[in-house]
Order: structure tokens, then sequence, then C-alpha cells
């Protein structure tokens, strides 16, 4: 039996009620957890940017006499999303079929708009002319033209976006 003045201690010291103890255990449980997400949160990458689809038409394939340019003709079936400019698009790619890069000469990349007037990609940027401008939106009907040094059978052109939008699109070349 313990001596009588540590039973008397004993009696003297009061816990903490259960109810205070469950609402501390649950408020720091509600702490820790809005610490873990916000931590968590800062790694997920949340792109605000609108992913591009532009769905094409069949290519056609042309060459001229010469056969010093190859072209490449499609048209714009479908775009998403509508408020997509010819101006969105910063960058155009032509790839091989073994996905490397062309080797050749891009002669020029033209659209012409399915409601007039025409845009040339050049050096990072577009030039419009006759109708066409920097607010020219991709429509249905626009039709694309590669102008390529040499053929590039089982290709691709990659259209690339400006930060504003995210992810790309791929013309197949015949």
């Amino acid at each position: 039996m313990p001596p009588l003045h540590l039973a008397a201690a004993r009696k003297n010291k009061r816990g903490v009620s259960p109810i205070i103890a469950t609402i501390l255990l649950v408020a720091i449980t509600v702490v820790i957890a809005a610490v873990l997400y916000v931590l968590v949160s800062g790694y997920l990458g949340h792109s605000t940017a609108s992913p591009i689809t532009i769905g094409w038409g069949s290519t056609s394939f042309n060459e001229n006499a010469a056969k010093t340019h190859f072209y490449y003709n499609t048209t714009v079936e479908s775009v998403s999303p509508s408020n997509l400019h010819w101006n969105d698009i910063v960058s155009v790619s032509v790839k091989t079929s073994s996905n490397g890069p062309y080797a050749g000469t891009v002669n020029a990349i033209t659209v012409f708009g399915a409601n007039g007037g025409s845009a040339v990609f050049s050096a990072g940027s577009w030039t419009f002319s006759g109708g066409m401008s920097s607010s020219t939106t991709i429509s249905a009907g626009d039709t694309l033209v590669v102008d390529l040094s040499s053929a590039d059978a089982g290709g691709t052109v990659v259209l690339a976006p400006s930060s504003s939008f995210s992810g790309t699109s791929a013309i197949n070349l015949p």
C-alpha cells in the first residue's frame, strides 16, 4: 500500500475531461490535415490553359514538275476552344515518320481562310493579308498548306499553341 501522502496527492490531481480531450484531438487533426493539404496542393500543377483540339480533314499531296516543292494540303473540320486564333499557334514543326526533326527545308506554311484572306507562318510568327488578321479565329473550312523541299511520307506537322492554351495538334502526312 502506498504511503498516505501519495494517495492524497493523486486524489487532488485532476485530468482533462473526456469532452475537452475529444475536442482537442479533433482540432489537432484538422490543423494537421490543413497543413498537409497546403503542402501537397503546391506540388500538384493546376493548369488553367485550355487544351486545343483541331480536327483535320484528309491530307492531299502534290508536287511541282521540278520536284522542288512538295505540298501537303488539309482542311480544318472542327476546332476547340472556339476562341483559338491562328495567332495563338506559335510553333509549327515538321517531324519525320520516325518522329525525328525534318531535315529538309520548310518553304512555306500558309493558311487560306474559309472567309477569305491568308496567313503565312515564318520564324515563329504569322503574317496576315487579305482580310485575315491576328484576331481571326481558326474555323472549319480553313485550309492549311505545308510546302516542303522534299517529300516526308509518314511524317507529321505539329502545331503548338501559346501558353494560354495547352496540348498540340498534329497533321499526318500521306
